[in-house]
């Protein structure tokens, strides 16, 4: 069970991701939203490292997801962890800019944006730091400079940013520490501001996704869990019946999920044949094999 959850969450992630994560839109405090995840933030900090919260309170409000604003908040937080070796500090806090369009061209996710008024939530440690090149690469999917995949980490508050509006900008030091500072919207005075609950994106349906596993019970169990979430599930049962359903209608996707060992075909062996189509939809390979096998497997093959 804990690996169809670790599954779904991956998944969640992916959509997120490709900025099609379906979101609750309402009035949000940010410096509330940081009230709100003290306990996980400090479930997750050790006690080495100093933890310093530096909220601004009565700041404007955003239009925005809680959920979504939460996550970006903790695998910021995760990051910084992640980034301190021995002891050392996080401070994290909240605030309003004036944007300039110099920090514009500085910053990921903001070539389409305006100057004005925006809310910040800042993320800083003390940690190793990084080069120009490693900043450069720190959005992408399963990047990781230690060699340790966990997931999408920072890549995932990609697609959070960008449904919200806003940017990120990112100051950083080789041996002296990182700043990761994300920029949202601020409402002005005069927008009417929604009470908590109002939708402006419903999420009734999720989108569809491709299932493709010949162990009925894993199919099963992922579709019950996911069609829970509000997504609609196409399963097929090896490679060669997915290929057929991805070339019937393939767009309509928003994920291809694939188990790795499949009859007929391999969900590696799907994957370059979607590719091959042209499809561009994420895709998760998963399998009940130890991670470490899987790892030396895909690292023979070419994935692109």
């Amino acid at each position: 069970m804990s690996g169809a959850r670790q599954a779904v969450d991956l998944t969640s992630q992916m959509l997120v991701y490709a900025g099609k994560g379906a979101m609750e839109f309402e009035s949000v405090d940010l410096s509330k939203v940081l009230d709100n995840m003290s306990s996980l933030i400090n479930s997750i900090v050790p006690p080495k490292i100093r933890l310093v919260r530096k909220p601004v309170r009565d700041l404007p409000r955003l239009k925005g997801d809680q959920v979504q604003l939460g996550q970006l908040l903790m695998n910021l937080v995760a990051n910084a962890v992640d980034a301190i070796e021995e002891a050392g500090t996080i401070e994290i806090s909240t605030g309003l800019a004036e944007v300039d369009d110099a920090l514009l061209r500085k910053s990921f996710f903001a070539t389409d944006l305006s100057p004005g008024a925006y809310l910040y939530l800042s993320v800083k440690d003390s940690g190793a730091g990084m080069d120009p090149g490693q900043v450069s690469k720190i959005f992408d999917p399963f990047y990781s400079e230690k060699g340790v995949s966990k997931g999408l980490g920072l890549s995932s508050i990609s697609g959070i940013v960008r449904q919200h509006q806003g940017f990120v900008n990112v100051q950083s030091t080789l041996g002296g520490g990182s700043e990761f500072s994300v920029y949202l919207p601020a409402l002005s005075y005069q927008e009417v501001v929604p009470t908590k609950g109002t939708q402006f994106r419903s999420g009734s349906n999720k989108g569809k996704i491709l299932l493709a596993d010949d162990d009925p019970r894993i199919r099963s169990l992922i579709e019950s869990i996911l069609e829970s979430d509000h997504f609609q599930l196409t399963s097929r049962e090896d490679g060669k019946e997915a290929i057929k359903a991805a070339a019937e209608d393939g767009s309509s996707y928003v994920l291809f999920l694939l188990d790795c060992t499949m009859p007929k075909m391999s969900g590696t062996q799907v994957y370059r044949q979607i590719r091959s189509q042209g499809l561009t939809t994420p895709v998760i390979l998963i399998s009940g094999y130890h991670q470490e096998q899987v790892d030396t497997a895909l690292s023979e093959q070419v994935l692109t």
